[in-house]
């Protein structure tokens, strides 16, 4: 396969995989929330102690968006803010306990989509998705 099939093979799993997994719905998992507000709190999940700024790097947000967000998520006590203790003049983020239920909610329903999506495979069908997913992680991980 060339590189040009190969590009178009990808953009074609994306296009099935996108709706599937419903990244595009209104409300992502019915939560009230975006795909991007909850890859933000997310992020901040992983990166307890992140700041705004780094995420809207790795998530390639608008900044204003991105503040809108973290406003929204401190009114709903999801999210702290404290100064940096390396910088002062930066923000760094956190769940509060209500922000991590918040968080395994988003994960425990995006793994419902995941089972539901996939349910009629079978175990080595499965596993053969999972190892070239993880060859798609690897992959793009480099090129952070």
């Amino acid at each position: 396969m060339g590189r040009r099939e190969s590009i178009e093979l990808i953009r074609r799993f994306n296009r099935t995989y996108v709706p599937a997994m419903r990244l595009l719905d209104r409300s992502y998992l019915d939560t009230g929330m975006s795909t991007l507000e909850a890859a933000t709190l997310l992020e901040i999940g992983e990166g307890d102690g992140v700041s705004a700024r780094d995420i809207a790097r790795k998530l390639g947000m608008d900044k204003g968006y991105l503040s809108r967000a973290v406003a929204r998520f401190e009114s709903e006590g999801w999210v702290e803010r404290s100064p940096s203790p390396e910088d002062g003049r930066l923000q760094v983020l956190a769940l509060t306990e209500a922000g991590r239920k918040r968080v395994e909610e988003l994960a425990q329903r995006g793994m419902r989509i995941v089972e539901a999506a996939f349910d009629g495979a079978t175990d080595a069908e499965l596993a053969r998705v999972a190892k070239a997913m993880g060859t798609i992680l690897s992959t793009l991980e480099r090129q952070e």
